[in-house]
């Protein structure tokens, strides 16, 4: 489903007996089996079969699950959503661990032929009903917990500060909201940028950064300075040319950023005046 970050997507039925099993865990290993354990293939296929009681294992992963014998590569995932997709469920989880077993070609199992099906053929002018996706349980889903060590700063970022990103549609699934901190280190001014069609709003942690944009009500633009402390927001509207700025030369700034877009939108600039439409493109 996604290389960056790795999300690994599956469906199963709502009449499957794994269902749930599935449902109601945490994560559970895919295992892509080796060309010649077509006996486990057939049996984890099988529908009413008792997957779990199946006995050749090699050994438990620390969180409970379980690796069987002759596998070409298993990965660890772990649910981060589910969805309605007509009669079945879609898993959404992301990979957190991967092994590659000895050299075995894995198994390959086109149309399910181990089971005697034939797919149906797929006519290109068929017209198919697109399901409708929506949340298993939009009441009842599971809540995301970011602790501080699971910031990760693969996000988007300006010369002079330093951002990490908490909630994001890559982190915890988020569709309409981006959350993260950004470090300015003493002395430091970020470079000129603007956030796209986000609105950015911003809690000074520490230190006493300088919020400074361009004021074009007079004959000449003039560059406005705001200085902030802890425990001030700042409010940055969408397509606002602006920077950061930490005047401490010995404290670094820390702030706490939430905008209104799933990821982070950053537009560097050669300064804070409006040039032309191009600088309000992603």
């Amino acid at each position: 489903m996604s290389l960056d970050p790795p999300l690994l997507s599956s469906g199963i039925s709502v009449g499957s007996s794994s269902r749930p099993a599935i449902r109601d865990g945490d994560g559970f290993v895919v295992h892509i089996l080796a060309g010649d354990r077509r006996d486990v293939a057939e049996l984890f296929a099988t529908k009413g079969a008792d997957r779990f009681a199946y006995r050749d294992r090699r050994e438990s992963l620390p969180g409970g699950e379980q690796l069987l014998h002759g596998t070409a590569a298993w990965l660890l995932r772990r649910t981060q959503e589910r969805f309605i997709a007509g009669d079945h469920r879609l898993v959404v989880g992301r990979v957190v661990e991967g092994h590659t077993g000895p050299a075995h070609p894995p198994a390959a199992v086109p149309r399910r032929q181990f089971r005697g099906a034939r797919a149906a053929p797929f006519r290109p002018n068929q017209e198919r009903p697109m399901p409708i996706v929506l949340p298993e349980d939009p009441f009842h889903r599971r809540l995301h917990h970011i602790a501080p060590g699971g910031l990760t700063s693969e996000t988007a970022q300006t010369g002079g500060m330093r951002r990490r990103a908490a909630i994001s549609g890559a982190t915890v699934g988020s569709s309409r909201l981006w959350m993260g901190q950004t470090h300015v280190a003493p002395a430091t001014a970020s470079a000129n940028h603007h956030h796209g069609d986000s609105e950015t709003a911003i809690y000074v942690v520490s230190g006493n950064p300088s919020f400074v944009f361009a004021d074009i009500e007079g004959e000449e633009p003039v560059e406005v300075r705001i200085d902030a402390k802890p425990g001030d927001y700042i409010f940055v509207p969408p397509f606002v040319p602006h920077r950061e700025e930490n005047p401490d030369p010995d404290l670094e700034a820390i702030v706490v950023i939430a905008r209104s877009t799933q990821d982070a939108i950053v537009v560097n600039l050669d300064d804070l005046t409006w040039t032309g439409p191009v600088l309000t493109s992603r």
